[in-house]
């Protein structure tokens, strides 16, 4: 039985995971999401941002703390993170096994 466009298997999925982060902040010309991480994070992983029924899963190409590029975040850093679609302030982030 869909629910917005999911399948349950699909909701539960994610409400069954907690968030690893929430965009705080995002600049639509540059289609960067500023992201502050309540858990790791590090290119190469999948992600899904979810906010409403805006949601998609991408894998982290680059992220930059501080304008400097990093290959890992952690817990309580704030990171940019360049997303493959628009998204909005208080969207959550998903690490997608």
């Amino acid at each position: 039985m869909p629910i917005k466009g999911l399948f349950i298997s699909e909701f539960f999925n994610v409400m069954d995971e907690q968030p690893i982060g929430k965009v705080i902040h995002y600049f639509d010309k540059a289609m960067v999401a500023v992201v502050k991480l309540d858990g790791a994070i590090a290119t190469g992983d999948n992600i899904k941002i979810v906010k409403g029924d805006n949601e998609f899963e991408m894998t982290v190409d680059s992220m930059q703390i501080n304008h400097e590029p990093v290959e890992r975040g952690k817990s309580g850093e704030e990171v940019a993170v360049k997303v493959t679609n628009p998204t909005k302030e208080g969207a959550l982030v998903y690490k997608v096994a």
